[in-house]
């Protein structure tokens, strides 16, 4: 994909030959130009939904991600051939620690805020946040109550827990 050979322009990974033609590329597009700005700049590389389908492209750059999803909605209900627990392997399987992240993105009409990520940053501020997820200073739990994340942080939720917002009822029963 065009985000592929983004990431891997950035990286110095990208073939000579295919570099100029990526040059030209950017050239033509300002939204393409925009992009590589952003990971040229430190941009966090996360690996949203890393369900084994998608594990070909992204286990060959897991070394270079930032972090991953490793709850989401498809913890909850039956979708296809996605499989939650993938995605946790996708991140517990990691040569080295990653960011953890939940999310609750809006496709199909899911609800928000299902499921979220506890980010431990000094202010609600972009920059602030962004400091706490470059080193992993999150923690995710996931439908079973399981924590993902920084052990330190994990074990200071044990001592003084986090009061999630009660989930609808109704919405492990929901299939999108």
């Amino acid at each position: 994909s065009i985000a592929d050979k983004a990431t891997e322009y950035v990286f110095g990974e990208l073939p000579p030959e295919q570099r100029e033609e990526f040059e030209a590329l950017l050239d033509q597009s300002p939204e393409l130009g925009a992009h590589v700005r952003e990971l040229e700049e430190g941009a966090l590389a996360i690996a949203a939904h890393p369900v084994s389908h998608f594990w070909p492209a992204l286990l060959p750059v897991r070394d270079k991600l930032d972090g991953a999803e490793v709850m989401h909605p498809i913890a909850l209900t039956a979708r296809g051939s996605w499989r939650w627990s993938e995605m946790r392997d996708f991140y517990t399987q990691a040569p080295r620690p990653l960011t953890a992240v939940g999310s609750s993105d809006y496709h199909a009409f899911a609800p928000l805020g299902i499921c979220r990520t506890l980010i431990f940053a000094d202010d609600d501020g972009e920059s602030a946040v962004l400091e706490a997820l470059r080193p992993g200073r999150t923690v995710v739990y996931d439908s079973e109550g399981q924590p993902y994340g920084d052990p330190s942080l994990i074990a200071a939720l044990a001592r003084q827990p986090y009061a999630e917002r009660p989930q609808l009822p109704s919405y492990a029963a929901r299939s999108w």
